[in-house]
């Protein structure tokens, strides 16, 4: 794919270089995208793959963009205090893909999402007991340790309904399925 037949770039950054500069525009700089090509941050934290890609199918499958560009990265090693025994829960790493149009019995199948509102405030980024524009370091902390403990124990059961809405939608089974990939809500984690 030429950079000239990419339309729009779309990114999420646990750490991002700037505070209200999304890395897609940085990107799409860097990259040497044309300007038409449409840049936007996608802050959905953990789901924002997911909510990039269903953005992506609706342009692309609408005829607005022919490619598009996904890009999540994390630099969490810079603002959580290694102290914290959370700490090796997270880390850096970033992925990148290209998507477009494909045949009409490949792409997307079903997809589902899930909100777990009611534990929110469990893992911030800010300076502790302050707005995150006070004086003082910006960390990644458990605002609420108990929301931070529920929502990590949920992960497993959180991730199997969603997963199993995903394939209702698609009109599977759990037994259609020869390969699962992902990156938490694994099964050891109620055991840790």
């Amino acid at each position: 794919v030429e950079k000239r037949e990419i339309d729009f770039v779309t990114t999420f950054s646990f750490g991002a270089d700037f505070l209200h500069l999304p890395n897609a525009c940085i990107l799409h700089k860097n990259l040497g995208l044309k300007t038409e090509c449409m840049s936007f941050s996608v802050d959905a934290v953990c789901n924002s793959f997911l909510v990039q890609l269903q953005l992506a199918q609706k342009l692309i499958s609408s005829g607005a963009a022919k490619y598009g560009l996904l890009v999540q990265s994390s630099t969490l090693s810079r603002l959580i205090p290694m102290e914290e025994p959370n700490s090796v829960w997270f880390g850096d790493g970033a992925t990148a893909v290209l998507v477009g149009e494909v045949a009409g019995d490949r792409g997307i199948l079903g997809m589902a999402h899930h909100t777990e509102s009611s534990i929110c405030h469990s893992i911030v980024c800010g300076v502790p007991g302050k707005r995150w524009h006070d004086e003082g370091r910006s960390i990644v902390y458990p605002e609420n340790r108990k929301n931070a403990f529920e929502m990590m124990f949920r992960f497993a059961d959180n991730g199997r309904d969603t997963i199993l809405a995903a394939l209702e939608n698609a009109s599977m089974k759990p037994s259609d399925i020869t390969f699962l990939a992902c990156h938490q809500a694994q099964a050891w984690f109620r055991e840790v």
